[in-house]
């Protein structure tokens, strides 16, 4: 999981995260990280298929997960944005089927 906190609004500095869940009984992580439990959240999730921006062929541009989320009738916060990668696909074809959940905090 990527977690990505916006300092200064959605395309401001951010604090980003790679994160895994583990168990409620986990005591102490590896030396050099940090283990901190993230509360729970309301999201709007979008599902991605497809190639990544940087690759021929996306649609990552099309998501637009603000503005679906104002037409369901909620606010993006701009506080939260999390990628969660189900799928990696680096095909010899090139025509790569990566699966990538979005996810937005609102309101």
């Amino acid at each position: 999981m990527y977690l990505y906190n916006w300092v200064n609004g959605a395309q401001g500095p951010m604090v980003f995260d790679v994160g895994v869940v583990v168990p409620d009984d986990f005591d102490a992580p590896p030396p050099g990280l940090l283990l901190r439990r993230v509360g729970p959240l309301k999201v709007a999730s979008l599902l991605y298929v497809g190639p990544f921006p940087h690759e021929t062929g996306t649609g990552w541009h099309e998501l637009r997960w603000e503005e679906r989320a104002r037409e369901a009738g909620h606010v993006y916060t701009e506080r939260l944005y999390r990628e969660l990668y189900h799928h990696f696909d680096y095909t010899p074809s090139g025509m790569h089927q990566h699966v990538v959940e979005v996810q937005i905090e609102i309101e």
